[in-house]
């Protein structure tokens, strides 16, 4: 993120929200002097990533704010959770079942 300033502030914050208003993450140490400032953020969130979505970033510099929307997507190279594995195991295991079923000759019962 990239914060231009034409003079110095008295007062400063930056900090990121999520769609409800609350703080996801703010920075305690935007320079308040004049020029152009870039701040990192690596989309941490207490030990974690933010979840995909929208969020908006606050700047508020002496009383006045500026807001801008900031949009978080999934890397596509990153394999997705866990539960799309089992999902796959699941269907990888009624697929042997099914052949299993196939393959044994029919019992009377079975009708």
């Amino acid at each position: 993120m990239a914060i231009s300033k034409a003079k110095k502030a008295e007062k400063i914050s930056l900090k990121v929200l999520d769609y409800a208003g609350n703080t996801v993450v703010a920075f305690p140490d935007v320079k308040a002097e004049p020029g152009l400032h870039r701040v990192g953020w690596n989309l941490a969130r207490g030990g974690g990533r933010v979840a995909a979505g929208t969020y908006r970033v606050l700047l508020l510099v002496d009383g006045e704010d500026q807001g801008q929307p900031l949009r978080v997507e999934d890397d596509p190279n990153v394999p997705g959770p866990l539960i799309a594995a089992e999902e796959d195991n699941e269907e990888e295991e009624e697929k042997e079942m099914k052949r299993e079923q196939e393959a044994r000759p029919a019992k009377k019962g079975d009708y």
